[in-house]
Parts: C-alpha cells; structure tokens; sequence
C-alpha cells in the first residue's frame, strides 16, 4: 500500500491536510501481469521513474511504500 499526506490551502485559504491511499488487489495484480508480457516488475519500475520524473527524487524519497499481504 502506497500512502501519501498532502498539505495544502483550500480555495477559502484554510490549511488542510489529507492522506491518500493506494493499493492493488490481488485480481489487478493478475490483470497487470496479463497486461504488461514485460512483466509487473518492469511496469513498477518505469512507474516509479515516471513519479521521479514528474515530483522529483527527493520529493519521491519521502513517500512511504509498504507491502501488505
């Protein structure tokens, strides 16, 4: 499971924070696999380069990823 907590100011200017959450199941793990021949381990990989390239190394760095089975 992926979490990330997010501060930022609404519209109103009010300081807020949210943590989102992001996780596969294991049926989406299975359609990854089907989907992705390279396998889901290539697809992770050119994932997490597209999040440093979106939001930077360090920025990535402080995010917490952990696996839960």
């Amino acid at each position: 499971m992926f979490r990330k907590t997010f501060k930022y100011k609404d519209f109103n200017g009010v300081d807020r924070e949210e943590t989102k959450l992001f996780n596969l199941t294991e049926a989406e793990m299975m359609q990854l696999t089907m989907k992705y021949p390279a396998g889901v381990d290539t697809y992770i990989k050119d994932l997490m380069e597209a999040l440093v390239a979106e939001f930077g190394q360090e920025e990535v760095k402080t995010w917490h990823f952990g696996v839960f089975t």
